[in-house]
Formats: structure tokens, sequence, C-alpha cells
């Protein structure tokens, strides 16, 4: 198995073809050999040297593999790689041929093997996003803004999930039942999805990728979680939705406005006292448009006046040419 130039286009296939090569080569060689004959030291340090020597140890995954297997199975030989085939098989809920087209790294990468990394031909988790954008156009009207309101209620309601598991503790659900949960609430289906989108954009909510069963299996006689799930699918209908802190503040802050005061906090010496601040408004208003009247009347008066002995005058004299005497004076 030459590695130089296309080592990462090994397939599992390939591989586990390689490991049984090797071992049926060394399994012929000491066959053939007597112990104790002229010669026979020589052809079983040939049969040790081609299990040591074999091309598929040059493999960069082989040390990972190597570890996973001698962790899970025991020694490295075909029929513990054919355990570990099995364990890929169960993870991909997929069949042997599957498994066999497989590059070596990426069943190195699902197994999660000590030390794996992934290849650069493969994406990463933080470089992938579960797309939320709705395939139908956004309703008009306040459809949306109604599902908006009413998503965390629903959220808040809805059961622990029971396959996946969070590290911050937030409530979750899956994308398709939400979806459902607010249907049956009496939300549009295009509603719904653009609410959850929008909530999904403001930092509200968070798209997780889903599995399409179960992220576990059966080893070695229990049912074992894989976390992360070693089987993401980055698709809408089968993301999980988990609830951010801001997604309930939001809900109590926007969503909840303050009721009004209740009236028993007034008593009746407070009703009584407002009552005579209106009535004090009342008047206090009525003298300031009869004390604008008034004084509209004066400056009309002086300005006829003025007009009629063609020079300016200042209120007082107007008077006393009008009239022969000051104002709170008597006629002379």
């Amino acid at each position: 198995m030459s590695t130089e130039g296309a080592e990462h286009r090994v397939t599992f296939g390939d591989f586990l073809a390689e490991v049984r090569s090797v071992e049926q080569a060394a399994a012929l060689t000491r066959a053939s050999v007597t112990v104790g004959e002229p010669g026979s030291g020589y052809w079983l340090g040939q049969a040790a040297f081609f299990e040591s020597d074999a091309a598929f140890r040059e493999h960069p995954s082989f040390p990972h593999l190597e570890a996973h297997v001698n962790r899970e199975f025991g020694e490295f030989t075909s029929a513990n790689l054919l355990q570990l085939r099995g364990e890929v098989c169960a993870l991909r809920h997929c069949g042997t041929r599957e498994v066999d087209e497989l590059p070596v790294e990426t069943v190195a990468a699902l197994l999660n093997c000590p030390g794996t990394e992934v290849s650069a031909d493969m994406p990463k988790p933080n470089e992938q996003r579960v797309d939320t954008t709705p395939t139908c156009k956004e309703p008009p009207g306040s459809s949306v803004d109604d599902a908006m309101h009413a998503l965390p209620s629903v959220l808040n309601n809805e059961p622990e999930l029971r396959y996946y598991h969070d590290p911050q503790k937030r409530l979750g659900a899956e994308y398709a039942i939400l979806r459902q949960r607010m249907q049956e609430k009496g939300h549009h289906r295009d509603a719904t999805e653009w609410a959850i989108h929008r909530h999904i954009e403001a930092g509200r909510l968070e798209a997780a990728p889903g599995v399409r069963t179960p992220p576990g299996g059966i080893m070695h006689g229990s049912w074992v979680d894989y976390r992360p799930p070693t089987n993401p699918v980055y698709d809408r209908e089968i993301c999980i939705l988990w609830a951010n802190e801001s997604l309930w503040k939001w809900w109590k802050n926007e969503q909840n406005p303050k009721a009004p005061p209740e009236l028993t906090e007034y008593t009746m010496a407070d009703i009584r006292a407002l009552l005579v601040y209106e009535r004090e408004l009342a008047k206090f208003e009525a003298d300031q448009r009869a004390l604008a009247k008034s004084t509209s009347v004066v400056a009309l008066h002086n300005r006829v006046m003025a007009a009629a002995l063609n020079e300016p005058i200042p209120p007082r004299l107007s008077h006393e040419r009008a009239y022969g005497y000051a104002p709170g004076g008597s006629r002379g």
C-alpha cells in the first residue's frame, strides 16, 4: 500500500484487505517452518518482519485506529478491525459496503479515535451551520410576530430532550416537533418557520445539527450515548433548537408589558386630592383666559387712539386726552 501522494484517498476496505493479506502471509510463513530445523529462525524472523514493516502501518491514521482497537477490542488484528467496522456501521446506520468505501481518515474521525485530527477535506464543526431559512415566502401582516410571541411559551412547555445533551443546560426542542406544537396552537406553518428563523437571526435561538436516529448504540452489551453525535445532520428539518437566555429576557421584557396599577392602591384621600387639583387647575385656566382677553382689549383701545392722534401715545396719556381725566381720578 503506497501512501505517497494519495495517502488520504485510501479506503477502509483497502486498508482492511492489506491488514488481512499481511496476516495471511505471516501465518503461511510460520506454518511452513519446522522449529529446530536449519534456517527456521530466519523464516520466523521474516514473518515478524512482514508484520512490523507492513505498508499499512505507514498510513497517518494507523496509530489512531490502533489506539482505538487496543482500547476497545485488544490486539490490532484483522478480526478486531472487523469489529471496528461493525461499530462504524452502527454509528452510520449503514452496511459494510458503505463503510469500506469511506476514507480511512473519515473512519478514524467518526470513531473519535485518540489523537484524531479532522482532515482538510472534511468540514470542521465550526465551519458548518444549519441554514434555517424557510423555503416559503414570508407571510404578510402580523402572523409572524404573533408566532414569535407564542414560541417561548410553547418551547417552555416542551418535555426535556431525551437523546440530546446540552452542557449549558438550555431548554431545547427538535425543529419539526416545535413547528408541529406551534401549528397545534393555531399558527400557520409559514409563520412558524419564519418566527423560528427570526429568533435565530436575533441570537435568541441556536440551531444545532441533529441526527436521523438517536446518537448512540449498543456496545459491549449496554447502550452508549455518543456525545457529541458522531453522525451530525445539518438539515433544517432535523436540527435541534436550543433556547439562549436572551429568549427568556425578550419574552419577559417585551412580550409581557407591565399591568396597570390596581385601583385599590389609591385611598379616598388620594382621590379627593386629585379632584381638588382638577378644580383648581380649571379655575386657573379660566383666569388665564380672562386675563388674556382683557389685555387684548386694552391693547386694541391704545392702537385706535394712537391712530386717531397720529402719534404714539403711552396708555395713561391717551386716556387723559380722550376722556379729560386720568384713570382712577375724577372729571375736571
